[in-house]
């Protein structure tokens, strides 16, 4: 499977209005205490929060960004500081996946609307946004450029000793703007 990576760097980020997504009831999440799962409570998010508490990722901001319709959970993105996965990331940065609109409120912005919250709310003068997304799925492709992001290359999901789940992405093909070395491209094994 190709993927394709893009980035947004906050000051890059157009202006924007949520007025579409205002009718919905936003949450962010943090891992805390004995707050270990999200309101809907998906069982992957136990061992993120697992990951997040032993300093696994590169910095405090493991998050989740939650959209709710009554007690719907309408969409959710998930909010990934650099870690093994992701080798291509400065240690400041994030990389926003994991995202998901219930089928019932997809095509109402949800999931541009999340990016942006996202971005304007995990802002950091030195900190990039990454977005990787299966170079097949148009609807999150469309997403991640309506929120402002740059296509920066494509890349592949490698496994690692040979197992998948220690895998990594990998660049492998840059396309994006030249950049500066705090935040430019890595290499796959970081």
């Amino acid at each position: 499977m190709r993927y394709v990576f893009y980035r947004l760097r906050p000051e890059a980020m157009p202006p924007v209005s949520l007025q579409e997504t205002s009718n919905f009831r936003w949450i962010t999440w943090r891992p805390s205490g004995i707050d270990v799962l999200p309101p809907y409570g998906a069982p992957r998010e136990l061992v993120w929060a697992a990951m997040h508490h032993l300093r696994v990722f590169s910095n405090p901001c493991y998050a989740q960004v939650l959209a709710f319709k009554g007690d719907d959970l309408a969409h959710r993105s998930t909010i990934f500081p650099r870690w093994m996965r992701y080798p291509f990331m400065s240690p400041l940065d994030l990389q926003i996946g994991n995202t998901w609109t219930n089928p019932q409120y997809r095509g109402r912005g949800l999931a541009p609307a999340a990016i942006r919250r996202i971005v304007s709310q995990f802002h950091s003068p030195r900190r990039a946004f990454w977005y990787l997304v299966d170079k097949q799925n148009a609807s999150s492709v469309a997403a991640v450029e309506r929120a402002g992001f740059e296509r920066i290359g494509e890349g592949v999901r490698e496994s690692r000793l040979g197992v998948r789940l220690l895998g990594y992405f990998a660049l492998e093909s840059y396309d994006g703007p030249v950049t500066n070395q705090a935040n430019g491209p890595r290499s796959a094994h970081g």
